[in-house]
């Protein structure tokens, strides 16, 4: 495993939607030697991003909001895995949303669905065990 490296940087990011309506994100940066990248996302409310691929793959966990792309709708505390070579338009509704997401750090060597996704919401009890005092953890995925 890579070690996260101390440099943090914000920059803001912009695309365009086909009619030429700005979308903007911000976003917090940690980069990461061996894995690629690290990135707190703040999505503005009633935006769309263009149509992309994901060569490295994706996954995320939803802090605030909702998350919408071509695979569903995901509330807070889903987490959510997009395989090599997965790809979606996501789509921000009212609420905006917000994610932790970590990129191209997928193995062909495990083969994996192009989506899946799991509820990590911490006040829902099944599937959580005790790993210590006032701490929990809960399972979605182990790579073989």
């Amino acid at each position: 495993a890579g070690r996260v490296a101390r440099r943090r940087s914000s920059t803001t990011c912009r695309t365009r939607r086909s009619r030429g309506t700005p979308t903007r994100a911000e976003r917090s940066l940690w980069c990461c030697r061996a894995c690629g990248a690290t990135t707190i996302v703040h999505y503005v409310p009633n935006k769309a991003f263009p149509r992309h691929t994901h060569t490295g793959g994706e996954e995320f966990v939803v802090l605030q909001g909702v998350w919408r792309d071509d695979y569903g709708a995901f509330p807070k505390y889903s987490y959510v895995r997009n395989y090599i070579g997965s790809s979606h338009e996501p789509s921000m509704g009212p609420e905006g949303c917000v994610i932790v997401v970590k990129l191209r750090q997928m193995s062909t060597l495990v083969e994996e669905p192009m989506h899946t996704s799991w509820n990590v919401d911490p006040n829902v009890e099944e599937g959580w065990v005790d790993v210590g005092p006032n701490r929990k953890a809960k399972q979605v995925y182990k790579s073989k």
